[in-house]
This record gives structure tokens, C-alpha cells and sequence, in this order.
């Protein structure tokens, strides 16, 4: 009868003809790993900008996912330097098998995580949403058409992300209100004509108070500047009408303005009056001839 071990090196588990101290065949290679660590190196360099984009929207950059698999690398050798060792395996982090099922999970991990993320349009969460709009502007500098259909499509398929962008920007009209209602209230207390010449101050306490959120108003307002981009709005006109229509109908519906969005709105008219005059084959800006 063979000889037969604790499953794992556990007695709890009961025998079974498996020695973890010797383990024959071996689940996850020094080789195998190798292989997956020279993948992730390799794959990088075939990244296109959508898909780097799509990376730094949640702050993360492909080193951060070279670490768990050479992490994965190095279990894998120590799972194949312990039978080798004179050790008592009296711990389960002395049997092989343990490491070689770290070392896998480390590597697939790190892969899930990375197809997750790369493969799958990115959103507008409060704890990326200055990741995102770096990403975007960065993403809009070094694209071609084919990745800015791309980004149209993480940003507009879903109203979620242009939601979240036109509301950050609120906090700068929250504040204008409140600043005109506060230096009403003084006029009116000091007997003066109620009128206020241009934006009424706001106060240093209300800066201090909302410095987050005005922050953010700032930052969701420069980048909606940004996609104003003649480049980008073309695309937007050209490729991507559909959708492009649908965001048009969705903000007129839910009653979504703002100034930095209206001169996203002008643009994109504009591209599809330039589109419209290409199409007729008459330069832009030209009249029909009676």
C-alpha cells in the first residue's frame, strides 16, 4: 500500500497519497512564473492610450502590477528551495504548495485586476475624480481619433460621468448665491440700494469652509474647458453622433448647465455646422449660393 500524508500537511484534512514536502508534480513553476512576469513586461508596451487612460483614471500605473507577480516570482522559488531544506514542516508556510498557491494567486490577482480595469469604461468616483481628469487631458494630447471615439465613449455612454463632472461645478454658483445673499442682507441692514456691481465677495470663512468643493469646481470646470478641444468635438460630431445626441437630449432633460458645459455645447455645434459644410462640399463659413 502506498505511503500516505496529511492533505497540505494538515492531519485535520485527513490522508491522502499527496506529499506536501515532496510535492511531485509541482502546481506552479519558477518557470511559470517567469513566463508571467515576462507577459506583464511585454504587454505594456502594447498598451494604447485608451487603455493607459483608463489606468491612470483610478491612479494607478502598470508597475504598481509588475509588483504582486514578482511577488508571485519570488514564492515560486521559494516553494522550489524548501523541499530541499532540512526543515520539520511543522508550519504550513514550510510545504511548497502553500507558496506555489500564493504565488498564483499573487500573479492572477494582479491580471484580474488589470483586465478589470483596463477593459472595462472608467467612471467619475469621489476618490479618483482628479485621476480621471488628469488621465482625460492627457489622454486628449496624445490620441488620435480612434482612441478619442474611445474616451467619448467612457465619458458619454453612461450619464453618470458628465453628471458628476457638471455638478462638482455647482459649488461655484452655491457660492455666488450665497455671497449675493449675504451682501443683500448688509445693503439692506445699512439702508443702501439694493444693487451689487459684479460678483458680490465671497467671504475668506466660506473659502476656508468649502475649499474641497470649490477645489473640485475649479478642477471639473478646467476640464470641461478642455474637451472644448475643436479635435475632440469633431470626433464627437463625426464618429460618435449617436451618442453625442443622446448626452444633447439627456442634458436638456435633466436641466444640466452650467457655463463651462454651454461652451462644450457651442463647440460641438459648431464642429457639426463645419462637418455639415464639408459634407456639401462648400468651405466653412462660406454662404449658399442663391
Amino acid at each position: 500500500m502506498a505511503d500516505q500524508f496529511p492533505c497540505l500537511g494538515l492531519s485535520l484534512l485527513g490522508a491522502c497519497l499527496y506529499n506536501p514536502a515532496q510535492p511531485n508534480p509541482i502546481y506552479f513553476s519558477v518557470g511559470n512564473s517567469i513566463a508571467a512576469l515576462a507577459l506583464t513586461l511585454a504587454v505594456q508596451q502594447f498598451l494604447t492610450p485608451i487603455y493607459r487612460f483608463r489606468l491612470r483614471a483610478y491612479g494607478l500605473k502598470i508597475s504598481y502590477l509588475i509588483l504582486p507577480v514578482f511577488a508571485g516570482f519570488v514564492c515560486a522559488v521559494i516553494a522550489a528551495l524548501l523541499p530541499n531544506l532540512p526543515i520539520p514542516h511543522r508550519s504550513l508556510l514550510e510545504y511548497p504548495v502553500v507558496w506555489e498557491l500564493i504565488g498564483a494567486l499573487l500573479i492572477a490577482s494582479a491580471y484580474g485586476a488589470a483586465a478589470l480595469i483596463i477593459f472595462r469604461s472608467a467612471r467619475i468616483y469621489s476618490f479618483n475624480f482628479i485621476s480621471f481628469i488628469r488621465a482625460g487631458a492627457t489622454l486628449l494630447t496624445e490620441a488620435d481619433d480612434s482612441d478619442r471615439t474611445r474616451f467619448a465613449e467612457d465619458l458619454l455612454i453612461h450619464p453618470h460621468n458628465m453628471t458628476r463632472l457638471i455638478r462638482y461645478t455647482h459649488a461655484w454658483a452655491i457660492a455666488d448665491h450665497y455671497a449675493s445673499t449675504i451682501e443683500f442682507e448688509r445693503l439692506g441692514e445699512i439702508g443702501a440700494p439694493l444693487q451689487i456691481h459684479g460678483r458680490a465677495p465671497i467671504s475668506a470663512f466660506y473659502r476656508f469652509a468649502h475649499r474641497k468643493d470649490l477645489a473640485d469646481a475649479s478642477d471639473a470646470t478646467t476640464f470641461l474647458r478642455v474637451l472644448c478641444d475643436p479635435h475632440f468635438c469633431s470626433v464627437l460630431v463625426r464618429r460618435c453622433p449617436w451618442l453625442t445626441a443622446s448626452f444633447l437630449q439627456y442634458l436638456s432633460s435633466q436641466r444640466l448647465h452650467t457655463g463651462a458645459v454651454e461652451n462644450f455645447v457651442q463647440e460641438i455645434a459648431r464642429q457639426s455646422i463645419i462637418d455639415r459644410e464639408a459634407s456639401s462640399g462648400r468651405r466653412p463659413g462660406t454662404r449658399a449660393s442663391a
